[in-house]
């Protein structure tokens, strides 16, 4: 088996973060199941977990981040 990267978030709507990455990012859908989903995001297995209380407010959310550097 290839190794797989894989993060998993907190999401105020797994409904809305599900389009956000699919429908506008172009990410390929993994699985689904109540209160979460899988997303591929170039190469990684991306969890989003409807965990609205574990959400940072913007201003506390600091330096961390991830991403994808694309043509």
């Amino acid at each position: 088996m290839e190794p797989i990267l894989h993060l998993s978030l907190p999401v105020r709507d797994v409904a809305e973060a599900q389009h956000f990455y699919v429908d506008l990012l172009g990410c390929d859908l993994g699985r689904v199941r109540d209160g979460w989903c899988d997303v591929w995001f170039y190469g990684l297995q991306l969890t989003l977990q409807e965990e609205p209380e574990q959400v940072l407010a913007d201003d506390a959310q600091g330096v961390r981040h991830f991403g994808v550097t694309r043509d």
